[in-house]
């Protein structure tokens, strides 16, 4: 079922007005912050457009690595943006997503064949 972008931000907005703060993208859980990033292009993209302030907090390299190591562990494939939470951030972080993946020992796995 295709949601509404009005619906979108009237939820966005009923969860920070129940936290008072602005939700933090892992705090949406249903619409998860996926929808919000494929109708709006970024979950910030949608805090905006519902008139809310946009949390900068900055996640730890390791913690983006964490995300990638675990990810490409299990999959042993290139992830597409809505694979990984944060995929823009260890893009901006690390250049592209294989240099992150250099870091953590999976640099074969994006070599063409």
């Amino acid at each position: 079922m295709e949601l509404a972008k009005e619906y979108l931000l009237e939820k966005l907005q009923e969860k920070a007005k129940e936290l008072g703060r602005t939700p933090l993208a892992s705090e949406m859980c249903k619409p998860s912050y996926r929808t919000y990033f494929r109708k709006f292009g970024s979950y910030n993209n949608a805090v905006r457009e519902a008139g809310l302030e946009v949390n900068n907090c900055t996640v730890p390299s390791e913690d983006l690595l964490y995300f990638l190591e675990r990810y490409l562990s299990k999959c042993k494939q290139k992830p597409k943006v809505y694979n990984i939470p944060r995929y823009a951030t260890i893009i901006n972080r690390f250049g592209s997503i294989e240099n992150a993946a250099k870091i953590i020992g999976f640099e074969n796995l994006f070599m063409k064949k």
